[in-house]
């Protein structure tokens, strides 16, 4: 399973913890700070993001399981995500810079979209995954709609997600559709909400007049990610 945590860290306080049985990867969403890992095995200054989650790219740090760390707020308050994910390996920390995260467009009119990959499949983790997908309102994401909630070789595989939203303004909101062959569900989003994926084919829009952000990320314990686009949709190419 996957989970994100949001903590805000106030300006010259210090937050110390342990990752336990999990792999973490702790997103800036706001502020700078010094990260430690293991009792300064590892150290990292003055890393952070812009003050809003739309303008840029944040870093991010990679913390694996049974690590003790520290995040020190430096100047402002500071805000992050911890994204937790099982693992059994200990591999070594590291940081993604935001210069570093490339975005990239997909789809196209009303459903074209930015999407940043942080942690790939490619990267030395256990199972985690991570993203931010950002778009304007009235436009769709996760679009045409896909899943991931079975292991069919190099046609899909079996992945479950999280998402954290932040919107702007903040009293507006955006809808999550999921369904399957029998079932179908919409959940209204407001800015902060957190939603589970484990099944279904699913699809996220937000309200005309925003400016839309999410977080998104993965548990995949064969270290993959593949989707499955609806057949019904396949002709959107997007």
């Amino acid at each position: 399973m996957v989970n994100i945590e949001i903590k805000e860290i106030k300006a010259d306080e210090k937050i110390k913890e342990n990752s336990g049985r999990y792999e973490l990867c702790i997103v800036i969403l706001s502020g700078c700070c010094d990260v430690e890992v293991d009792c300064g095995e590892y150290m990292w200054k003055n890393l952070g993001a812009e003050n809003n989650v739309f303008e840029s790219v944040s870093d991010s740090i990679y913390i694996p399981c049974n690590s003790t760390f520290k995040l020190i707020a430096l100047y402002s308050n500071l805000k992050v995500a911890i994204i937790s994910v099982e693992a059994n390996i200990r591999y070594k920390p590291f940081v993604i810079y935001g210069k570093n995260v490339k975005g990239e467009k997909r789809g196209k009119k009303e459903w074209e979209r930015t999407v940043y990959n942080v942690i790939t499949t490619k990267h030395p983790v256990n199972s985690i995954i991570v993203g931010k997908t950002i778009h304007t309102g009235g436009v769709w994401s996760g679009y045409p709609p896909h899943k991931h909630d079975i292991n069919d070789g190099e046609k899909e595989s079996k992945n479950v997600e999280m998402y954290y939203v932040e919107i702007e303004p903040q009293d507006a909101f955006a809808i999550f559709v999921q369904y399957g062959e029998t079932w179908k569900k919409a959940t209204l989003l407001e800015n902060g909400s957190k939603i589970m994926v484990e099944k279904g084919y699913h699809a996220i829009v937000s309200a005309g007049g925003t400016r839309f952000y999410y977080l998104w990320a993965l548990d995949s314990k064969n270290h993959q990610f593949i989707c499955k686009t609806d057949s019904k949709y396949r002709w959107l190419k997007g």
